[in-house]
């Protein structure tokens, strides 16, 4: 069988295309990535795929077409913590541009991910887990939640979808990253080459990595004084191989470091002002990278190390919802018609779909 071709948008490190790689075994041959040093650790790992920069630049019918085509669209407008214009804002808004490349590829699959905040119109709340959207159009109107804009984009190319949120805990990772991920497939689907099980992470949890790394995430209000500063002391104080090296957070981190088969490094650094900081390192092993995958990149600034990592896509995490929500389409397991439509029926023993079951179930973090 050939091997699938992919297209990556909003690449950042790769994260998401890592994944598909891995699911379809995929051969990525076009990146589209305008900042720096997401691009040059793209360059690094990717050294003969071609990056091709500002995606309101790409000229798509010189732009070699795909079988997969993925894409992030930028997240800030439309996060639980930020303004929440919602997918009209001047970053999330970026999503025409993607929707433009789909219209004019055509691609089979058309693979999405974004914040569990785009399930949300802007200033409510939406509780959905998983759903499924047929060939329907959606009305655009204001307070739209940006998943509903993206069904609607996608219904009127042809495209049904399925999407589940997963959490990059049940993928064995020792924090609750919640993401929604979306397949949209027109006729029959690539097939699972390599598969991703589920291994919940038994807690208590870290809090997710933040875009700003360094700061966001060193200052929990709900910890009292900083993660960052608990974990110096707790690593410092506690001798290695002691089941309390990580305090309250040692099974998490124990189940963590037995999936990803690496031992985290110190999650702290002293950088050169004398301040205690959070390893970038650290934070590279919570996502589920490869040892040095962004820290490696010569001369990469600790600050943008972190920004990828509090805004790239856990590779893991991916590998498992692919995995899930393309069982649920072979499956053909689904109801309802719209994205707010009725909730799946029950499972009947189905081994897929009894796995989404406990997962929601057992693990609702």
């Amino acid at each position: 069988m050939t091997q699938p071709t992919h297209g990556s948008l909003f690449s950042g490190y790769g994260g998401l295309g890592m994944a598909i790689e891995h699911v379809f075994d995929a051969k990525t041959i076009w990146h589209s990535e305008i900042d720096h040093w997401p691009a040059q650790t793209l360059k690094q790992h990717w050294p003969d795929t071609p990056n091709l920069g500002d995606i309101t630049r790409i000229d798509w019918d010189a732009t070699p077409p795909v079988d997969i085509l993925s894409g992030g669209s930028p997240c800030q407008n439309m996060s639980t913590v930020g303004q929440r214009e919602g997918i009209d804002g001047p970053k999330s808004s970026l999503w025409a541009h993607m929707r433009q490349a789909i219209t004019r590829l055509q691609p089979k699959l058309v693979i999405w991910e974004n914040v569990y905040g785009a399930l949300m119109p802007t200033g409510r709340t939406c509780p959905m887990g998983h759903g499924h959207a047929t060939m329907a159009a959606h009305p655009t109107h204001t307070g739209q939640a940006g998943i509903a804009r993206v069904l609607g984009d996608l219904a009127d190319n042809g495209y049904d979808a399925r999407w589940m949120v997963v959490q990059s805990s049940h993928a064995g990772l020792p924090h609750a990253r919640k993401r929604i991920f979306l397949i949209a497939h027109k006729d029959a689907i690539p097939p699972i080459r390599r598969r991703a099980t589920a291994n919940p992470n038994p807690g208590p949890l870290l809090p997710t990595p933040c875009a700003n790394f360094q700061q966001d995430w060193t200052s929990i209000p709900s910890h009292g004084a900083t993660l960052v500063g608990q974990l110096r002391d707790i690593h410092a104080n506690t001798p290695p191989g002691s089941p309390t090296r990580w305090g309250r957070y040692s099974p998490a981190i124990d189940h963590a470091t037995h999936t990803l088969v690496r031992v985290p490094p110190a999650p702290t650094i002293v950088a050169k002002n004398g301040t205690i900081q959070a390893n970038p390192a650290f934070g590279e092993w919570m996502m589920g990278l490869p040892e040095h995958w962004i820290t490696g990149i010569p001369n990469m600034p600790k600050f943008a190390a972190g920004k990828m990592i509090g805004n790239g896509v856990a590779p893991p995490q991916a590998q498992l919802a692919l995995t899930l929500i393309l069982d649920s389409i072979h499956a053909d397991h689904w109801q309802g018609t719209t994205m707010a439509g009725p909730a799946p029926k029950p499972w009947a023993g189905k081994p897929v779909t009894d796995g989404l079951a406990w997962l929601k179930h057992k693990h609702p973090q």
